[in-house]
Protein backbone atom coordinates (compact mmCIF):
# COMPACT_ATOMS: atom_id res chain seq x y z
CA UNK A 1 0.00 0.00 0.00
CA UNK A 2 3.10 2.00 1.27
CA UNK A 3 4.59 1.09 -2.07
CA UNK A 4 1.25 2.44 -4.56
CA UNK A 5 1.33 5.83 -2.72
CA UNK A 6 4.98 6.44 -3.15
CA UNK A 7 4.38 5.01 -7.20
CA UNK A 8 1.12 7.64 -7.49
CA UNK A 9 3.42 10.44 -5.98
CA UNK A 10 6.51 10.08 -8.30
CA UNK A 11 3.70 10.54 -11.15
CA UNK A 12 2.10 13.31 -10.18
CA UNK A 13 5.52 14.74 -9.68
CA UNK A 14 7.04 13.82 -12.87
CA UNK A 15 4.03 15.23 -14.82
CA UNK A 16 4.11 18.62 -13.07
CA UNK A 17 8.03 18.99 -13.63
CA UNK A 18 7.17 17.82 -17.50
CA UNK A 19 4.47 20.20 -17.99
CA UNK A 20 4.88 23.85 -19.25
CA UNK A 21 4.48 26.72 -17.08
CA UNK A 22 2.00 27.99 -18.26
CA UNK A 23 -2.18 28.01 -16.10
CA UNK A 24 -4.65 26.01 -18.14
CA UNK A 25 -7.84 27.85 -18.89
CA UNK A 26 -9.29 25.44 -15.47
CA UNK A 27 -7.00 28.01 -13.65
CA UNK A 28 -7.72 31.72 -15.08
CA UNK A 29 -10.99 33.45 -16.46
CA UNK A 30 -9.85 34.48 -19.54
CA UNK A 31 -8.66 31.55 -21.65
CA UNK A 32 -9.09 32.99 -25.15
CA UNK A 33 -6.14 33.88 -27.86
CA UNK A 34 -5.38 37.48 -28.60
CA UNK A 35 -2.97 38.79 -30.46
CA UNK A 36 -2.71 42.54 -30.40
CA UNK A 37 -0.25 42.27 -27.42
CA UNK A 38 3.30 40.77 -27.50
CA UNK A 39 2.66 38.69 -24.94
CA UNK A 40 0.14 36.81 -26.34
CA UNK A 41 -3.07 39.26 -25.92
CA UNK A 42 -4.48 42.81 -23.74
CA UNK A 43 -3.10 42.80 -20.12
CA UNK A 44 -5.76 41.63 -18.43
CA UNK A 45 -8.15 44.84 -16.16
CA UNK A 46 -6.02 45.71 -13.88
CA UNK A 47 -7.91 44.94 -10.08
CA UNK A 48 -9.79 47.74 -9.09
CA UNK A 49 -9.63 48.41 -5.17
CA UNK A 50 -12.47 48.73 -3.11
CA UNK A 51 -14.04 50.00 -0.42
CA UNK A 52 -16.64 49.18 2.17
CA UNK A 53 -18.83 51.64 3.58
CA UNK A 54 -21.88 49.97 5.18
CA UNK A 55 -23.62 47.76 3.09
CA UNK A 56 -21.75 49.49 0.05
CA UNK A 57 -19.02 48.74 -1.60
CA UNK A 58 -17.05 51.81 -3.91
CA UNK A 59 -14.39 50.67 -6.32
CA UNK A 60 -13.18 54.37 -7.93
CA UNK A 61 -10.94 54.32 -10.74
CA UNK A 62 -8.40 56.05 -12.90
CA UNK A 63 -7.60 55.09 -16.33
CA UNK A 64 -4.74 57.86 -17.87
CA UNK A 65 -3.28 57.19 -21.66
CA UNK A 66 -1.44 58.99 -23.99
CA UNK A 67 -0.52 57.22 -27.61
CA UNK A 68 1.74 58.69 -30.21
CA UNK A 69 1.05 57.19 -33.65
CA UNK A 70 3.84 58.30 -36.76
CA UNK A 71 2.61 56.51 -40.23
CA UNK A 72 5.27 57.23 -42.83
CA UNK A 73 3.72 57.23 -46.29
CA UNK A 74 0.20 55.89 -44.87
CA UNK A 75 -2.53 54.47 -47.35
CA UNK A 76 -5.27 55.28 -45.13
CA UNK A 77 -6.31 58.22 -46.83
CA UNK A 78 -7.94 58.51 -50.54
CA UNK A 79 -9.86 60.14 -53.39
CA UNK A 80 -12.28 58.44 -55.29
CA UNK A 81 -14.03 58.35 -58.68
CA UNK A 82 -17.71 58.22 -59.01
CA UNK A 83 -17.88 54.80 -60.64
CA UNK A 84 -15.96 53.08 -57.40
CA UNK A 85 -18.87 51.31 -55.56
CA UNK A 86 -16.75 49.71 -52.12
CA UNK A 87 -18.79 47.39 -50.19
CA UNK A 88 -21.34 48.45 -47.42
CA UNK A 89 -19.46 52.12 -46.64
CA UNK A 90 -19.68 55.54 -48.48
CA UNK A 91 -16.66 56.15 -49.38
CA UNK A 92 -14.99 59.85 -48.01
CA UNK A 93 -12.96 62.25 -49.84
CA UNK A 94 -9.72 63.33 -48.88
CA UNK A 95 -8.01 67.18 -48.67
CA UNK A 96 -4.53 66.20 -48.42
CA UNK A 97 -1.87 65.29 -50.34
CA UNK A 98 -1.22 61.55 -51.33
CA UNK A 99 1.58 60.49 -49.17
CA UNK A 100 1.78 63.10 -46.88
CA UNK A 101 3.06 61.95 -43.39
CA UNK A 102 0.91 61.64 -40.68
CA UNK A 103 1.96 62.43 -36.98
CA UNK A 104 -0.60 62.50 -33.76
CA UNK A 105 -0.76 62.58 -30.27
CA UNK A 106 -3.59 61.49 -28.37
CA UNK A 107 -4.59 61.53 -24.79
CA UNK A 108 -7.34 60.25 -22.86
CA UNK A 109 -8.29 60.28 -19.29
CA UNK A 110 -11.10 58.44 -17.57
CA UNK A 111 -12.51 58.87 -14.26
CA UNK A 112 -14.89 56.17 -13.35
CA UNK A 113 -16.59 54.87 -10.10
CA UNK A 114 -18.50 51.45 -9.41
CA UNK A 115 -21.15 51.03 -6.55
CA UNK A 116 -21.99 47.23 -5.55
CA UNK A 117 -25.46 46.80 -3.43
CA UNK A 118 -26.29 43.28 -2.98
CA UNK A 119 -27.50 42.50 -5.88
CA UNK A 120 -27.57 45.94 -7.73
CA UNK A 121 -24.28 47.28 -9.33
CA UNK A 122 -23.51 50.99 -10.89
CA UNK A 123 -20.81 51.94 -13.07
CA UNK A 124 -20.61 55.51 -14.33
CA UNK A 125 -17.06 57.08 -16.07
CA UNK A 126 -16.36 59.87 -17.66
CA UNK A 127 -14.01 60.61 -20.47
CA UNK A 128 -11.66 63.49 -21.77
CA UNK A 129 -10.21 62.79 -25.26
CA UNK A 130 -8.10 65.53 -27.14
CA UNK A 131 -5.67 64.91 -30.08
CA UNK A 132 -2.81 67.00 -31.57
CA UNK A 133 -1.21 66.68 -34.88
CA UNK A 134 -2.16 65.33 -38.27
CA UNK A 135 -4.87 62.71 -37.92
CA UNK A 136 -6.60 60.90 -40.85
CA UNK A 137 -9.77 60.42 -41.93
CA UNK A 138 -9.50 56.93 -41.92
CA UNK A 139 -8.53 56.41 -38.52
CA UNK A 140 -11.57 57.14 -37.00
CA UNK A 141 -13.76 54.25 -36.05
CA UNK A 142 -17.65 54.24 -37.76
CA UNK A 143 -20.08 56.66 -35.45
CA UNK A 144 -16.70 58.14 -33.39
CA UNK A 145 -17.37 61.43 -32.62
CA UNK A 146 -15.10 64.63 -33.57
CA UNK A 147 -12.10 65.10 -31.30
CA UNK A 148 -11.89 66.95 -28.36
CA UNK A 149 -15.06 65.16 -26.69
CA UNK A 150 -15.86 65.02 -22.72
CA UNK A 151 -18.78 62.48 -22.59
CA UNK A 152 -19.47 59.36 -20.67
CA UNK A 153 -17.94 56.24 -21.27
CA UNK A 154 -19.70 54.19 -19.42
CA UNK A 155 -23.40 54.70 -17.55
CA UNK A 156 -24.84 51.27 -16.66
CA UNK A 157 -26.92 49.66 -13.76
CA UNK A 158 -26.81 45.61 -13.56
CA UNK A 159 -28.67 43.44 -11.71
CA UNK A 160 -27.76 40.08 -11.04
CA UNK A 161 -27.22 37.08 -8.58
CA UNK A 162 -24.50 36.00 -5.95
CA UNK A 163 -22.01 34.82 -8.77
CA UNK A 164 -23.08 36.89 -11.47
CA UNK A 165 -24.33 33.43 -12.94
CA UNK A 166 -27.16 35.90 -14.17
CA UNK A 167 -27.13 39.57 -15.10
CA UNK A 168 -29.22 41.80 -16.86
CA UNK A 169 -27.27 45.54 -17.42
CA UNK A 170 -29.05 48.64 -19.08
CA UNK A 171 -26.75 51.61 -20.67
CA UNK A 172 -24.03 53.11 -22.00
CA UNK A 173 -20.98 49.87 -21.73
CA UNK A 174 -18.45 48.46 -23.35
CA UNK A 175 -18.60 45.15 -25.30
CA UNK A 176 -17.07 42.44 -26.86
CA UNK A 177 -18.30 39.18 -28.54
CA UNK A 178 -15.90 35.97 -28.51
CA UNK A 179 -12.75 37.15 -29.27
CA UNK A 180 -13.53 40.39 -30.76
CA UNK A 181 -13.77 39.48 -34.60
CA UNK A 182 -17.31 40.97 -35.11
CA UNK A 183 -17.74 43.24 -32.14
CA UNK A 184 -15.15 44.32 -30.02
CA UNK A 185 -14.12 47.30 -27.73
CA UNK A 186 -11.23 49.28 -29.98
CA UNK A 187 -9.21 50.48 -27.14
CA UNK A 188 -6.85 51.04 -29.04
CA UNK A 189 -8.56 53.91 -30.98
CA UNK A 190 -8.64 57.51 -29.06
CA UNK A 191 -11.96 57.17 -27.76
CA UNK A 192 -13.12 53.50 -27.88
CA UNK A 193 -16.07 52.21 -28.57
CA UNK A 194 -19.55 52.10 -26.31
CA UNK A 195 -23.00 51.33 -27.32
CA UNK A 196 -25.78 52.11 -25.56
CA UNK A 197 -27.41 48.52 -24.87
CA UNK A 198 -28.99 46.30 -23.05
CA UNK A 199 -27.65 42.99 -22.20
CA UNK A 200 -28.86 39.61 -20.64
CA UNK A 201 -26.33 37.24 -19.44
CA UNK A 202 -27.50 33.94 -18.07
CA UNK A 203 -24.90 30.76 -17.37
CA UNK A 204 -26.77 27.13 -17.48
CA UNK A 205 -24.30 24.23 -16.55
CA UNK A 206 -21.31 24.45 -18.81
CA UNK A 207 -22.99 26.64 -21.50
CA UNK A 208 -22.86 30.83 -21.14
CA UNK A 209 -26.06 32.65 -23.14
CA UNK A 210 -26.03 36.19 -24.21
CA UNK A 211 -28.52 38.75 -25.63
CA UNK A 212 -28.28 41.67 -26.44
CA UNK A 213 -29.95 45.23 -28.20
CA UNK A 214 -28.26 47.85 -28.72
CA UNK A 215 -28.73 51.58 -30.34
CA UNK A 216 -26.28 52.56 -33.07
CA UNK A 217 -28.02 55.80 -34.19
CA UNK A 218 -30.95 56.64 -32.46
CA UNK A 219 -34.11 57.99 -34.39
CA UNK A 220 -34.24 61.32 -35.79
CA UNK A 221 -35.07 63.25 -38.85
CA UNK A 222 -34.31 62.22 -42.82
CA UNK A 223 -30.72 62.65 -43.98
CA UNK A 224 -31.76 61.15 -47.97
CA UNK A 225 -34.50 62.56 -49.51
CA UNK A 226 -36.79 59.31 -50.03
CA UNK A 227 -37.38 58.35 -53.42
CA UNK A 228 -40.91 58.38 -53.60
CA UNK A 229 -41.27 61.95 -52.47
CA UNK A 230 -43.43 60.87 -49.28
CA UNK A 231 -40.53 61.75 -46.39
CA UNK A 232 -41.48 61.14 -42.73
CA UNK A 233 -40.69 63.36 -40.05
CA UNK A 234 -39.29 60.54 -38.07
CA UNK A 235 -36.86 57.77 -39.25
CA UNK A 236 -35.65 54.73 -36.88
CA UNK A 237 -31.90 55.01 -36.91
CA UNK A 238 -30.03 51.79 -36.81
CA UNK A 239 -29.90 48.58 -34.19
CA UNK A 240 -27.78 46.21 -33.66
CA UNK A 241 -28.73 42.61 -32.21
CA UNK A 242 -27.24 40.11 -31.05
CA UNK A 243 -27.44 36.45 -29.16
CA UNK A 244 -24.64 33.82 -28.35
CA UNK A 245 -24.42 30.74 -26.81
CA UNK A 246 -20.91 29.48 -25.33
CA UNK A 247 -20.75 25.42 -24.73
CA UNK A 248 -17.65 25.07 -22.62
CA UNK A 249 -17.06 21.25 -23.18
CA UNK A 250 -13.62 21.28 -21.84
CA UNK A 251 -10.39 23.43 -21.14
CA UNK A 252 -9.13 22.24 -24.27
CA UNK A 253 -12.33 22.33 -26.31
CA UNK A 254 -15.39 25.24 -25.92
CA UNK A 255 -17.34 26.35 -29.15
CA UNK A 256 -19.30 29.46 -29.38
CA UNK A 257 -22.54 30.33 -31.73
CA UNK A 258 -23.35 33.80 -32.52
CA UNK A 259 -25.89 35.27 -34.43
CA UNK A 260 -26.12 38.92 -35.11
CA UNK A 261 -28.67 41.43 -37.00
CA UNK A 262 -27.62 45.12 -37.93
CA UNK A 263 -30.50 47.11 -39.29
CA UNK A 264 -29.49 50.55 -40.65
CA UNK A 265 -31.99 53.15 -41.83
CA UNK A 266 -31.40 57.37 -41.65
CA UNK A 267 -30.48 59.06 -40.06
CA UNK A 268 -27.12 58.04 -41.19
CA UNK A 269 -23.97 58.53 -39.94
CA UNK A 270 -20.23 58.12 -42.05
CA UNK A 271 -19.73 54.49 -42.79
CA UNK A 272 -23.31 52.84 -42.60
CA UNK A 273 -25.26 52.83 -45.58
CA UNK A 274 -29.67 51.62 -45.34
CA UNK A 275 -29.10 48.10 -44.87
CA UNK A 276 -29.97 45.10 -43.16
CA UNK A 277 -27.21 42.57 -42.12
CA UNK A 278 -27.85 39.09 -40.69
CA UNK A 279 -24.24 37.11 -39.42
CA UNK A 280 -24.05 33.48 -38.51
CA UNK A 281 -20.82 32.91 -36.60
CA UNK A 282 -19.16 29.69 -35.30
CA UNK A 283 -16.18 29.60 -33.23
CA UNK A 284 -14.07 26.86 -32.10
CA UNK A 285 -11.79 27.97 -28.75
CA UNK A 286 -9.32 26.43 -26.11
CA UNK A 287 -6.46 26.95 -23.95
CA UNK A 288 -4.69 23.92 -22.08
CA UNK A 289 -1.00 23.14 -21.25
CA UNK A 290 0.50 26.14 -23.11
CA UNK A 291 -1.79 25.80 -26.40
CA UNK A 292 -4.57 28.16 -26.96
CA UNK A 293 -6.57 28.05 -30.09
CA UNK A 294 -9.44 30.21 -31.56
CA UNK A 295 -11.15 29.62 -35.11
CA UNK A 296 -14.11 31.71 -36.41
CA UNK A 297 -16.12 30.63 -39.44
CA UNK A 298 -19.02 33.29 -40.33
CA UNK A 299 -21.73 33.40 -43.10
CA UNK A 300 -23.11 36.81 -43.73
CA UNK A 301 -26.34 37.82 -46.08
CA UNK A 302 -28.91 40.42 -46.09
CA UNK A 303 -29.47 43.45 -48.44
CA UNK A 304 -27.72 46.82 -48.89
CA UNK A 305 -28.50 49.96 -50.88
CA UNK A 306 -25.83 51.34 -52.75
CA UNK A 307 -25.36 55.00 -52.63
CA UNK A 308 -27.09 56.62 -55.43
CA UNK A 309 -29.46 53.88 -56.24
CA UNK A 310 -32.96 52.86 -55.82
CA UNK A 311 -32.45 49.18 -55.88
CA UNK A 312 -31.63 47.03 -53.21
CA UNK A 313 -28.59 44.65 -54.06
CA UNK A 314 -28.61 41.37 -52.28
CA UNK A 315 -25.57 40.60 -49.55
CA UNK A 316 -23.91 37.28 -49.33
CA UNK A 317 -20.74 36.78 -47.78
CA UNK A 318 -18.42 34.66 -45.33
CA UNK A 319 -15.54 34.53 -43.73
CA UNK A 320 -13.14 32.32 -42.07
CA UNK A 321 -9.76 33.20 -39.36
CA UNK A 322 -8.17 31.39 -36.50
CA UNK A 323 -5.23 32.05 -34.48
CA UNK A 324 -3.19 29.16 -32.72
CA UNK A 325 -0.20 29.94 -30.15
CA UNK A 326 2.19 27.61 -28.68
CA UNK A 327 3.52 28.53 -25.01
CA UNK A 328 6.68 26.17 -24.92
CA UNK A 329 8.48 25.15 -21.38
CA UNK A 330 11.91 26.77 -23.17
CA UNK A 331 13.23 29.66 -21.50
CA UNK A 332 11.74 33.24 -21.58
CA UNK A 333 8.42 31.77 -22.22
CA UNK A 334 9.09 31.00 -25.84
CA UNK A 335 6.32 31.18 -27.45
CA UNK A 336 5.16 30.14 -31.12
CA UNK A 337 2.50 32.13 -33.27
CA UNK A 338 0.52 31.12 -36.22
CA UNK A 339 -2.61 32.78 -38.15
CA UNK A 340 -4.76 32.77 -40.97
CA UNK A 341 -7.63 34.86 -42.57
CA UNK A 342 -10.21 34.75 -45.51
CA UNK A 343 -12.97 37.19 -46.18
CA UNK A 344 -14.64 37.45 -49.26
CA UNK A 345 -14.53 40.62 -51.58
CA UNK A 346 -16.78 40.34 -54.62
CA UNK A 347 -17.68 43.93 -55.58
CA UNK A 348 -21.21 44.42 -56.49
CA UNK A 349 -22.29 43.39 -59.71
CA UNK A 350 -25.86 44.36 -61.90
CA UNK A 351 -27.44 42.04 -64.74
CA UNK A 352 -25.63 41.06 -67.28
CA UNK A 353 -28.28 41.66 -69.42
CA UNK A 354 -28.98 44.83 -68.26
CA UNK A 355 -26.88 48.21 -67.71
CA UNK A 356 -28.87 48.83 -64.71
CA UNK A 357 -27.93 49.33 -60.94
CA UNK A 358 -25.81 46.39 -58.63
CA UNK A 359 -28.16 43.57 -57.69
CA UNK A 360 -25.34 40.93 -56.11
CA UNK A 361 -22.70 42.02 -53.59
CA UNK A 362 -20.08 40.05 -51.97
CA UNK A 363 -17.80 41.96 -49.19
CA UNK A 364 -17.76 40.42 -45.85
CA UNK A 365 -18.46 43.06 -43.74
CA UNK A 366 -17.19 42.57 -39.74
CA UNK A 367 -19.55 44.82 -38.41
CA UNK A 368 -17.94 46.28 -35.22
CA UNK A 369 -14.85 44.88 -34.97
CA UNK A 370 -11.64 45.18 -32.82
CA UNK A 371 -9.37 47.36 -35.03
CA UNK A 372 -6.38 46.40 -33.31
CA UNK A 373 -6.88 42.94 -31.50
CA UNK A 374 -6.03 40.68 -34.41
CA UNK A 375 -4.34 42.31 -37.10
CA UNK A 376 -1.87 44.40 -35.05
CA UNK A 377 -1.34 48.01 -34.04
CA UNK A 378 -0.36 49.02 -37.91
CA UNK A 379 -3.75 49.40 -39.33
CA UNK A 380 -2.91 47.84 -42.55
CA UNK A 381 -6.39 45.86 -43.55
CA UNK A 382 -9.34 44.09 -41.39
CA UNK A 383 -11.47 41.24 -42.71
CA UNK A 384 -13.32 41.56 -45.51
CA UNK A 385 -11.62 40.98 -49.31
CA UNK A 386 -8.84 39.35 -47.59
CA UNK A 387 -6.10 36.28 -47.67
CA UNK A 388 -3.80 36.52 -44.78
CA UNK A 389 -1.37 34.01 -43.22
CA UNK A 390 1.96 34.63 -40.96
CA UNK A 391 3.24 33.27 -37.56
CA UNK A 392 5.27 35.33 -34.99
CA UNK A 393 7.71 34.46 -31.99
CA UNK A 394 6.81 36.44 -28.64
CA UNK A 395 9.03 36.30 -25.01
CA UNK A 396 9.10 37.12 -21.75
CA UNK A 397 12.82 37.24 -20.50
CA UNK A 398 11.32 38.38 -17.07
CA UNK A 399 7.55 38.90 -16.35
CA UNK A 400 8.13 42.95 -16.79
CA UNK A 401 9.09 43.07 -19.85
CA UNK A 402 8.07 41.21 -23.23
CA UNK A 403 8.38 41.46 -27.10
CA UNK A 404 7.17 39.95 -30.19
CA UNK A 405 8.40 39.94 -33.98
CA UNK A 406 5.69 39.05 -36.65
CA UNK A 407 5.20 38.42 -40.61
CA UNK A 408 2.20 38.59 -42.07
CA UNK A 409 1.16 37.75 -45.91
CA UNK A 410 -1.82 40.09 -47.10
CA UNK A 411 -3.70 39.75 -50.21
CA UNK A 412 -6.85 40.62 -51.70
CA UNK A 413 -9.52 37.82 -52.19
CA UNK A 414 -10.54 39.74 -55.33
CA UNK A 415 -8.34 41.94 -57.12
CA UNK A 416 -11.54 44.20 -58.33
CA UNK A 417 -12.99 44.38 -54.68
CA UNK A 418 -12.38 47.11 -52.06
CA UNK A 419 -9.51 47.36 -49.82
CA UNK A 420 -10.15 48.73 -46.32
CA UNK A 421 -7.93 49.26 -43.35
CA UNK A 422 -8.68 48.18 -39.96
CA UNK A 423 -10.86 50.78 -38.80
CA UNK A 424 -13.43 50.16 -41.83
CA UNK A 425 -11.94 53.11 -44.05
CA UNK A 426 -12.09 52.29 -47.28
CA UNK A 427 -8.87 52.78 -48.93
CA UNK A 428 -10.52 52.20 -52.66
CA UNK A 429 -10.60 49.65 -55.13
CA UNK A 430 -9.68 49.52 -59.58
CA UNK A 431 -11.67 47.67 -61.85
CA UNK A 432 -8.18 47.46 -63.55
CA UNK A 433 -6.38 45.89 -61.19
CA UNK A 434 -5.32 42.64 -62.10
CA UNK A 435 -3.31 41.80 -59.15
CA UNK A 436 -4.44 40.20 -56.10
CA UNK A 437 -1.30 41.23 -54.06
CA UNK A 438 -1.04 43.52 -50.76
CA UNK A 439 1.73 42.99 -49.25
CA UNK A 440 4.13 41.88 -46.69
CA UNK A 441 4.00 43.08 -43.35
CA UNK A 442 7.04 43.24 -40.95
CA UNK A 443 6.40 44.56 -37.31
CA UNK A 444 8.24 44.30 -33.97
CA UNK A 445 5.79 44.85 -30.90
CA UNK A 446 7.38 45.93 -27.34
CA UNK A 447 5.92 46.23 -23.78
CA UNK A 448 6.93 46.98 -20.66
CA UNK A 449 5.23 46.68 -17.24
CA UNK A 450 7.75 48.73 -14.85
CA UNK A 451 4.29 48.58 -12.18
CA UNK A 452 1.54 46.80 -11.76
CA UNK A 453 -0.37 49.21 -13.06
CA UNK A 454 1.37 51.26 -15.86
CA UNK A 455 1.90 49.34 -19.17
CA UNK A 456 4.24 50.88 -21.51
CA UNK A 457 4.34 49.85 -24.93
CA UNK A 458 6.31 50.50 -28.47
CA UNK A 459 5.21 49.35 -32.13
CA UNK A 460 6.78 49.24 -35.46
CA UNK A 461 5.05 47.95 -38.61
CA UNK A 462 6.61 48.30 -42.21
CA UNK A 463 4.23 46.91 -45.46
CA UNK A 464 6.18 46.20 -48.13
CA UNK A 465 3.45 46.86 -50.72
CA UNK A 466 2.57 44.50 -53.45
CA UNK A 467 0.96 45.36 -57.55
CA UNK A 468 -2.44 44.90 -56.13
CA UNK A 469 -2.09 47.91 -53.45
CA UNK A 470 -0.14 50.17 -55.60
CA UNK A 471 -2.57 49.84 -58.50
CA UNK A 472 -5.22 50.77 -56.08
CA UNK A 473 -3.94 53.67 -54.25
CA UNK A 474 -2.66 55.25 -57.95
CA UNK A 475 -6.24 54.92 -59.23
CA UNK A 476 -7.31 56.78 -56.42
CA UNK A 477 -5.38 59.22 -56.92
CA UNK A 478 -5.78 61.70 -60.46
CA UNK A 479 -2.55 63.32 -59.44
CA UNK A 480 -0.37 60.77 -59.08
CA UNK A 481 1.36 58.97 -62.47
CA UNK A 482 2.08 55.62 -63.48
CA UNK A 483 5.87 55.43 -61.39
CA UNK A 484 4.97 57.35 -58.57
CA UNK A 485 3.75 54.85 -56.25
CA UNK A 486 5.90 54.08 -52.73
CA UNK A 487 7.46 50.72 -52.23
CA UNK A 488 6.04 50.87 -48.76
CA UNK A 489 4.39 52.18 -45.96
CA UNK A 490 5.18 52.53 -42.03
CA UNK A 491 3.70 52.72 -38.66
CA UNK A 492 5.33 53.62 -35.77
CA UNK A 493 3.24 53.80 -32.22
CA UNK A 494 4.54 54.56 -28.61
CA UNK A 495 1.33 53.94 -26.08
CA UNK A 496 1.67 54.20 -22.22
CA UNK A 497 -1.24 53.53 -19.74
CA UNK A 498 -1.87 53.80 -16.20
CA UNK A 499 -4.98 52.85 -14.21
CA UNK A 500 -5.62 53.34 -10.88
CA UNK A 501 -5.72 52.76 -7.73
Amino acid sequence: MNGLRRTRALLAGTALLAAPAVASAEDTPTADPRSDRPDGGAAPEHERASFPVGEFTFRPFVEARVRGEYRRNPQNEGIFGEKAILSLEEMPTSRRDPYQDQALVWERVRLGLQVDWGPLTAVVSIQDVRMFGEPSAGGQLSGQPTLPVTAPSEGYLEIHTAHHDVWFRLGRQHVQIGDGRLIGKSDDRAPGRDLDAARLFGRIGPVDLQAMAAMLVPPGEPTLPDVNGDEPKIVPGAQLYVVDATWHVAPYFSAEATGIARLVRQPLVEHLTPSDTFVGALRLFGDHRGVRYSVLGAFEGGRVAPAGEVENATLIAGAVAGRVEWQTALPWSLTFGAQGAYATGDPAEGDAAEDGPPTKLGVFDPVLPDTTKHFGQYDFYALSNLIEAGGDLSIKPVDELSARVSYRFAALANAKGPWVTGALFPIGQSETNESQMLGHVVGVDLEARPWEPLRIGASYGIMILGDGAKQIFLDGHPTLSPGDEHDFAETLIVDARLDLP
